[in-house]
């Protein structure tokens, strides 16, 4: 997914496959689960987790120009 923003507050995202998650603006993933079974890739100009989780069963890789908020997420 490709977007200015991008709000997955709450939702649960997953792909069989490679993930790639990427917002010029914030990516928010506040209590949501974004997940994927090969690799993931989240670039964001600033990116929210707070009791979210963002899991891969293979490499991840953030790359967060701005704040980055963990508050409670994995």
């Amino acid at each position: 997914a490709q977007a200015g923003k991008l709000d997955l507050t709450g939702a649960t995202t997953s792909a069989g496959g490679a993930l790639s998650a990427n917002a010029q603006g914030a990516l928010i993933n506040d209590r949501g689960h974004l997940s994927s079974q090969g690799a993931a890739t989240v670039s964001a100009g600033s990116l929210s987790n707070q009791g979210g989780q963002i899991v891969s069963q293979n490499a991840l890789s953030a790359n967060v120009a701005g704040a980055l908020s963990n508050q409670g997420g994995t």
